[in-house]
């Protein structure tokens, strides 16, 4: 049972990633994903507040008091343990925290390429085979998609890329560019 519990807590501790605020403070900033895989522009729409105001809101706060004081406990009690955070490991060890960077920012830049045709099918795939027609929202999305794989090209020498692996994201971006896209209101192959 005592592995189960310090299993569960080290789970929910490794994915909280980020303290609780109290009810009456505002959340900090919590980081983000890495530079290369950040949307250029746009930010998430505003949700209803963390913690809600009255009764509810003070069991809530209940919850992540006793939380709080049980994560800091455990990491305090526990052996070591490792945490992966975006590009860093990081070891918690006798209430101390080492971190170490992992992956390579050139992964992040392979992965944005490796994502362009996943990218290209997902406002494609409610259409696509059933002779439907791509509404003004895909068709805008898409066009946005165009004007970035263009920019994209023109960064990909610069990006620290070897030779081959070059070639292989070129050949992506081109492909992927090649596929076409449909105007608005055009049934979908």
């Amino acid at each position: 049972m005592r592995r189960q519990t310090v299993f569960l807590l080290t789970i929910v501790y490794c994915l909280s990633g980020v303290p609780f605020a109290s009810a009456q403070e505002a959340p900090s900033a919590t980081p983000g994903p890495p530079a290369a895989s950040r949307p250029a522009t746009g930010s998430a729409p505003a949700g209803p507040p963390l913690i809600p105001v009255g009764p509810l809101g003070d069991l809530d706060q209940l919850f992540i008091d006793s939380y709080t004081a049980r994560r800091a406990d455990f990491v305090l009690q526990s052996t070591p343990y490792i945490v992966v955070s975006g590009s860093n490991l990081i070891l918690h060890r006798n209430g101390q925290k080492e971190s170490a960077r992992v992956i390579p920012d050139l992964y992040h830049a392979l992965k944005d390429v490796a994502h362009l045709p996943f990218t290209i099918y997902l406002p494609l795939s409610p259409v696509a085979g059933s002779g439907g027609t791509l509404n003004d929202a895909a068709a805008a999305k898409l066009q946005t998609l165009v004007t970035r794989i263009q920019a994209a090209r023109g960064v990909l020498k610069t990006s620290g890329y070897t030779a081959e692996e070059l070639a292989r994201q070129t050949q992506v971006v081109d492909e992927s560019e090649a596929l076409g896209f449909p105007d608005p209101g055009k049934t979908a192959d």
